[in-house]
């Protein structure tokens, strides 16, 4: 457990650091920043990759933190999933670190950049390890104001506009998730993630409509992070005007933390088998197969090239969603590892 910990404050820490205590706006003191930050990018990689392979030999990691009521508690674990996305979220973060202390060498407010950049990492770990949905929608909602001033970086009036859009969306789906897991917490004997879900057919019986009502409604909310139509509009407005770097971990990562709470929700709480075969799929298949049209046909029009990247990244993001729509173990597994490949080629491009 105390990796756990470890691989969240490391980059907590360093965050805070480099945004209460400036090392100067000299060379100097913007070089300290660097590789304080890109220090603490490989600290957070290198304990994640201890704690994967201590996972893999069987080692137990889970604990709750904090019980709110005889329910709902903030829990960290790590299982198969979970360790699946924390193999390659560091790493991929270090690498875009790596191509920041280049890119925003003259950046005069490179430091500001820094600390939100370690701290939505902190976000990213703390939604890996979530043990519960809960605690789960506490990190998701941390990574959108922490990530929103990174999209603010210039503070252009076309910046300022694009954070507003971007924060106007994630908070409409986290009122839709909201809406969901209230559901969830009524229908289901507790909140934690467990295979195949953890609502019984028997609580779906007495009350079906709402019950599909709220998987939708997480679906929808949780897809914002994940640019499916209808709540994708943030993406190509957020990503051309963000810095390349953070543009990087947009597309590459921060779309895959919309990725791995749906996955969470619906093969974790609601349950696939539950919902298979019911509207609530055929809507998840329809809105994923329109997203991937529109996505690749407004990427094929589109003359500036930042915006032809987010478009692509709305539409390969909703190949991966239609697999998940399928709900079968095979579909999400060739979800999985897409969900790896793009997040490397995003990086790359």
């Amino acid at each position: 457990m105390r990796m756990i910990w470890t691989s969240i404050l490391i980059p907590l820490i360093a965050g805070v650091i480099v945004l209460i205590k400036p090392f100067g706006k000299d060379e100097r003191g913007e070089k300290a920043t660097s590789c304080l930050s890109v220090a603490a990018l490989v600290a957070t990689l290198a304990v994640s990759a201890v704690t994967v392979v201590q996972f893999a030999r069987g080692a137990e990691l889970s604990q709750t933190v904090w019980t709110l009521t005889g329910r709902l508690s903030i829990s960290f674990a790590l299982d198969k999933l979970g360790a699946f996305f924390l193999a390659f979220i560091p790493f991929v973060w270090l690498l875009a670190g790596i191509f920041a202390t280049e890119y925003l060498h003259h950046d005069e407010n490179k430091i500001r950049f820094w600390g939100f950049f370690m701290l939505t990492l902190t976000a990213l770990q703390g939604l890996t390890f979530a043990g519960n949905l809960v605690t789960m929608y506490l990190f998701f909602e941390m990574m959108t104001l922490l990530s929103m001033p990174l999209v603010l970086h210039t503070q252009t009036h076309e910046a300022i506009m694009a954070g507003v859009k971007y924060l106007a969306y994630s908070m409409a789906g986290a009122y839709m998730a909201l809406f969901g897991i209230f559901v969830m917490y009524h229908m289901g004997t507790n909140l934690s993630f467990m295979p195949g879900g953890v609502i019984s057919a028997e609580a779906i019986a007495k009350n079906p409509v709402m019950f599909y009502l709220a998987v939708f409604f997480l679906i929808v909310g949780f897809g914002v992070k994940a640019g499916m139509f209808p709540m994708h509009a943030w993406l190509p407005t957020a990503h051309p005007v963000a810095p390349a770097p953070a543009s990087a971990v947009l597309s590459a990562i921060i779309v895959k933390g919309g990725v791995l709470a749906l996955i969470r929700s619906v093969y974790y709480i609601a349950g696939a088998e539950h919902i298979a075969g019911t509207w609530v799929q055929y809507a998840w298949i329809g809105l994923a197969m329109f997203t991937v049209f529109m996505g690749s046909m407004l990427a094929y029009n589109e003359k500036v090239i930042k915006k032809r990247f987010a478009y692509s990244s709305v539409s390969q993001a909703s190949y991966i969603m239609l697999g998940l729509a399928i709900l079968n173990p095979t579909a999400l597994t060739g979800s999985l590892l897409h969900v790896l490949f793009h997040a490397f080629i995003k990086t790359a491009l």
